[in-house]
């Protein structure tokens, strides 16, 4: 089975050979002042204080000797000749088109939108008056002849290629760097199966390349490295890359509020761009998808594509993975084209985020904007439940470990040994942008040496950092002031405190500087991982240094990372100047004991998010959501065998039947009306089903009230009803009902007041609204709003929804969008709750009755207070009423004594019910025939329920197994029932064709 991975960029690249320069495709890149040609050679990078001027660079005697050519490939990869090289993780890349690293092709691109609206629409004009005058010049460059025939003027000799027949493949310096050692280790390791295929661009404009030459490059990267490129126009990979992707939904990803009228400029002017890459992604990927192939889509700049392929692909395995940060919902809406995007990216099985911070804002965000259900597990929307989770990415230790064996790297780890001996080095390598904290930092540094006075010639800071696509001159004004006041405040003839290096190191250099690094400082204000420090971790193992091993980590507590270093790092406030300072003074100090036993801890956790491992552990997830998905699938569920089920009623001693009401039984009510009655033959088959046998327990459950459902079926007075999802049961055959839900009982609590405070609140506000208030429910309808405002009643509603599931977990509470409604509910009771309840009391020998409670000993009191009927002693009502959340699937509890997740249906059952082994059909009343049936996502664990206590090939594993188990789902949808009933017929149709037939 082979995995499509799709992303941005390949991780390959071509690098034209400049000998071959008569004729060729490509457009040579132009002279420029301000841009460097390639044998220009830049200053040595130097680790030296600034003081002291420089010797020469042919200097053998230079701590780094020769310097390396501007934007080298060495910067990059360790083996920078090898296309499948080790590729730096931290390294950042020049921005699309410029051609500065291999001899490629430049770009052209589009001019970046003006600053206001008003100059933005003129800009527009100018834009299509240009063209059109483009158009015309081309055409009246073509010659006409006189026989007729037209012939395109030759084209000038500065547009044509010089770049013609000579070029090879090269490690792609554009993408996730991450990705690509993690894929390229999964490959080794035989973790993909049958082989991982790459899918994305060349990370060059390629719109100089012939049809010719671009069948030649693909060929070749097709058969030789399983690359598929996919060629774009330039301008349209410009406005996706340059201005949408890195204006406005980076920004918004790290907490950046586009908030001038030029954002909404980019937005408009690059939108389309977006859209168009991606459709050229989609088509790309089913030109070459094999049914069984899985499609693993990367990073925010596909966004779309999983909805894209899912329109064409409906059982396609589709796996989505963003390695960014995902905001809060508060910062996601101020985008535009909101739910656009995550629309989008629904359309895979799985979407998976590096921690679990990003991956409550995505639900979060679903459920506000989308108005969908989120749980703890995914989000369901109408047909589908898309699974969600947190999988972090790592850094691939092995290759590492080798890239440091290189000869370079003990090189520079002794001269810098040699320089700064008796030094405390404190470490950091940054971007030069407002986002990653460097200014805070200097700060705290500063501060750091004002309050401690006996460090200042004892500690240097070698701050590294590379140039940002955009340049932000008032940051580079304020970061090159504090430098300034640092090193002419506290520097000595023989020391300076801060050695500041504005240029990129070599990675040999670089994984040098990790080595003897005392100290390494990461403050970003927001990163999505960084895996700067996870490689420290991997260099900090003391591997011939006894005296350079387990550094400490500075790591900002904005970074993915730190979630998963679970505190054995030295967590900062990046805002928080003076704790950053106390933080740098307690790393210098710490004794050898403690960060011993913080790197042990810390290599743990780097060891097992090993690259290779996450690869695996992805593709696993993946797996396992879209074969839940199958299973789910409203194709794939068997219908209700009749025959067989009238067989196993004719062979079951005892019989139980869970029946849902509003569209199961009557599918005429499936909005909860609180006015509707059942028909007469409904009525008629209940009684029917209960008179055939006083082996017959059934029950009727719905969202209604208790006193609404005793008076629909009043004429039935031995029917057992569940009411208001499980919060309320009379039990078969008595006359008083019981409550589940405990102090959300609204007779036990006030938790109602507020929330209806701020129902009332939408409801002044949005006409058509209304508010219906139960014992243990509340229901905002909106059902009556008119069309015009509909959008704004969703999208009020989504807040609501949000707000409440938000505020209100102390008093556990939920907020459920459905159908123009918001139910708010307990948040651990449910229908398996009242159904784990009836199994219990069947099974009690107490309350075993004739009908109509006679002979019963077990009063409402019982399940009020203390244990219920044949409760382990000790067992507390807390355990009890464990907590169960309605969703798609297994609701999930987590262990206390594991990271693993458990039923949390199953929990009464697995801790009671089924913890006593037993024969087949043995036990007081335990049933051996089960019927459930229903039509909503709130029968879905009912489903689940019932499923897990069927018992395999008729032996039970515990007390509870039942033989005959069939749960039913009425209507075409996905479901975890395992049969479904035939379109257009009801509940009761079959129940009336079982009673024929027994």
């Amino acid at each position: 089975m082979t995995k499509l991975t799709v992303r941005s960029f390949l991780p390959y690249t071509i690098n034209f050979d400049t000998k071959a320069s008569s004729s060729g495709d490509v457009t040579p890149p132009r002279r420029s002042t301000d841009s460097p040609a390639p044998i220009v050679t830049a200053k040595p990078p130097t680790l030296l204080p600034t003081d002291t001027p420089p010797r020469s660079p042919d200097d053998p005697t230079t701590p780094f000797g020769r310097s390396l050519p501007l934007h080298s490939p060495a910067l990059h990869f360790v083996k920078p000749n090898d296309p499948r090289t080790l590729t730096r993780q931290d390294s950042f890349a020049p921005e699309w088109g410029q051609g500065k690293i291999f001899n490629q092709p430049r770009s052209k691109g589009l001019d970046v939108p003006p600053s206001t609206i008003l100059e933005y629409a003129k800009a527009q004009e100018e834009a299509a008056a240009k063209e059109i005058g483009r158009l015309q010049t081309h055409k009246s460059r073509t010659l006409t002849h006189i026989d007729g025939n037209i012939t395109p003027a030759r084209t000038p000799s500065h547009e044509k290629g010089s770049l013609q027949s000579g070029w090879n493949v090269a490690p792609a310096v554009h993408g996730n760097g991450a990705l690509t050692n993690a894929l390229q280790a999964a490959s080794a390791d035989s973790i993909a199966g049958e082989g991982i295929h790459h899918f994305g661009t060349l990370g060059f404009p390629t719109d100089g390349l012939s049809k010719h030459k671009r069948d030649e490059i693909s060929d070749f990267l097709d058969g030789g490295y399983d690359a598929h490129a996919v060629f774009v126009k330039d301008a349209d990979f410009d406005g996706h890359y340059t201005h949408f992707c890195k204006t406005i939904l980076w920004p918004v990803f790290n907490y950046v509020i586009p908030d001038h009228p030029k954002s909404k400029a980019y937005a408009d002017h690059s939108w389309k761009y977006y859209v168009k890459i991606n459709e050229a992604f989609a088509k790309a990927i089913l030109r070459s998808y094999k049914r069984g192939d899985t499609i693993w889509i990367h990073d925010y700049h596909l966004l779309l594509v999983p909805k894209m392929l899912r329109k064409q692909l409906p059982d396609a395995r589709i796996g989505f993975f963003m390695h960014n940060a995902f905001p809060s919902s508060e910062i996601f809406r101020c985008l535009a084209m909101r739910d656009e995007l995550l629309e989008g990216i629904l359309g895979a099985n799985i979407v998976m985020f590096q921690v679990e911070e990003y991956a409550y804002h995505f639900r979060q965000t679903c459920s506000r904007l989308l108005q969908v259900e989120a749980t703890e597990r995914g989000v369901q929307i109408e047909d589908r439940f898309i699974e969600v989770s947190a999988v972090p990415i790592g850094t691939v230790r092995g290759k590492l470990f080798h890239a440091r064996m290189e000869p370079e790297v003990s090189k520079w780890v002794q001269t810098l040994l040699k320089k700064y001996q008796g030094k405390k080095i404190i470490a950091s390598h940054d971007k030069l942008d407002s986002l990653r904290g460097i200014k805070q930092k200097l700060q705290a540094y500063e501060i750091f040496l004002e309050n401690n006075p006996q460090w200042r010639d004892k500690v240097v800071l070698l701050q590294v950092v590379t140039a940002a696509a955009q340049e932000d001159k008032d940051l580079d004004a304020a970061i090159s002031d504090i430098v300034t006041r640092l090193n002419a405040k506290y520097s000595t003839l023989a020391h300076s405190p801060i050695v500041f290096l504005r240029q990129e190191l070599a990675f040999t250099q670089y994984l040098a500087l990790l080595t003897i690094a005392d100290v390494l400082m990461v403050t970003p204000l927001r990163d999505g991982m960084n895996l700067t420090c996870h490689d420290y971790v991997e260099c900090q193992d003391g591997r011939g240094l006894q005296d350079k091993k387990h550094g400490s980590l500075i790591l900002s507590e904005f970074t993915g990372s730190s979630q998963i270093f679970r505190g054995n790092e030295i967590a900062v406030n990046p805002w928080d100047i003076p704790q950053m300072a106390r933080a740098i003074k307690f790393a210098l100090n710490v004794r050898p004991e403690e960060r011993e036993r913080r790197y042990k801890a810390l290599s743990e956790i780097v060891d097992r998010h090993d690259g290779s491992r996450w690869a695996a552990e992805m593709l696993r997830q993946l797996n396992t959501a879209y074969e839940a998905h199958q299973l789910r699938d409203a194709h794939s569920v068997p219908r209700l065998p009749i025959n067989q089920l009238s067989t196993k009623y004719q062979t079951s001693a005892k019989r139980l039947f869970v029946l849902d009401y509003e569209g199961t039984l009557d599918d005429s009510d499936t909005s909860g009306d609180r006015t509707a009655s059942p028909s007469g033959r409904i009525v008629e088959t209940l009684q029917d089903l209960i008179a055939a046998s006083d082996d017959n327990v059934v029950y009727v459950s719905s969202q209604k009230p208790m006193r609404q459902l005793e008076e629909m079926f009043s004429q039935i007075p031995d029917l057992g009803l569940i009411a208001e999802n499980g919060c309320f049961v009379r039990p078969f055959g008595r006359d008083e009902s019981l409550s589940l839900a405990g102090k959300l009982d609204s007779g036990k609590g006030e938790w109602k007041d507020g929330i209806l405070r701020s129902l009332r609140y939408y409801n002044e506000r949005i006409e058509g609204t209304s508010i219906e208030e139960r014992q243990c429910t509340i229901l905002f309808h909106y059902d009556k709003v008119a069309s015009h405002d509909a959008a704004i009643a969703e999208r009020h509603a989504g807040e609501m929804a949000n707000h409440i599931n938000e505020g209100c977990q102390v008093q556990r509470v939920k907020a459920v969008p459905t159908q123009k409604a918001v139910i708010i509910q307990p948040a651990d009771v449910d229908k398996v709750t009242a159904c784990e309840w009836i199994l219990a009391d069947m099974q009690n020998p107490q309350s075993q009755r004739s009908r109509r409670g006679t002979a019963a000993s077990s009063t409402t009191e019982d399940y009020f207070t203390g244990s219920p009927p044949n409760a382990p002693a000790g067992m507390e009502e807390s355990t009890l009423l464990s907590p169960v959340s309605s969703n798609e699937g297994l609701a999930s509890v987590k262990d206390p004594n594991s990271e693993s997740v458990t039923p949390k249906a199953a929990n009464l059952s697995a801790d009671f019910l089924h913890s006593h082994e037993t024969p087949l059909g043995v036990g007081s009343g335990t049933p051996e025939f089960l019927f459930v049936a229903g039509d909503g996502r709130e029968d879905e664990p009912v489903y689940v329920w019932a499923n897990q206590l069927r018992a395999a090939e008729g032996k039970a594993v515990h007390k509870n197994a039942i033989a005959n188990v069939f749960s039913v789902c009425v209507g075409k949808r996905n479901t975890e029932a395992a049969y479904t009933l035939t379109q257009g017929a009801s509940g009761e149709y079959y129940v009336r064709v079982l009673l024929r037939n027994v």
